[in-house]
């Protein structure tokens, strides 16, 4: 009879246990199931992490490049990176553009007190109207403001000037 209990006993448990091998076998496939649907959406979260830091790299070295021909130290140069930060969300140019845009202009000679009055506003929108890419819009930018003997607030002025002129001819 103890037999026979003993034998109930173990079949019964034998049958518990098939059916939690089969339900936590359910669930292993339905988790590897879902591991692997979300697999592309992980590689593309990793690539926009990737794609944010190489742009905030871009954007790190072009105002370092700025800061060195403005011959600054970079700790100095926070006024110009919230500039070339705003410029960014304010035109169809990138921060990184704007702080190339900067490198261009001070290379040229200007100091940051003319890129903040408007050379470097000027120079975007030149860019912008003219088709002409940002390098040479600040060549022009301050090859006008040298050739006419003009502050950086009225660079603007011969930007526009000289844009008109481009799209008449």
């Amino acid at each position: 009879m103890e037999l026979k209990n003993l034998k109930d006993t173990a079949g019964s448990a034998s049958a518990t246990l098939a059916k939690i091998s089969e339900s936590t076998g359910t669930f292993g496939k339905k988790a590897e199931s879902l591991g692997q649907s979300l697999l592309p959406v992980t590689a593309g979260v990793a690539a926009i992490g990737a794609a944010s830091v190489t742009m905030a790299n871009n954007f790190d070295d072009a105002m370092s490049q700025a800061a060195g021909a403005l011959d600054k130290p970079m700790s100095e140069m926070g006024d110009l990176r919230k500039l070339a930060i705003q410029t960014g969300q304010d035109t169809i140019f990138s921060a990184t553009d704007a702080g190339n845009a900067m490198r261009e202009l001070a290379k040229g000679g200007l100091t940051e007190a003319d890129i903040k009055a408007g050379a470097l506003q000027a120079t975007m929108d030149l860019a912008a109207s003219s088709g002409m890419d940002l390098g040479n819009a600040a060549t022009v930018v301050v090859q006008a403001m040298g050739a006419f003997g003009l502050q950086a607030d009225k660079s603007a002025q011969a930007a526009n000037a000289l844009a008109g002129a481009a799209a008449a001819s």
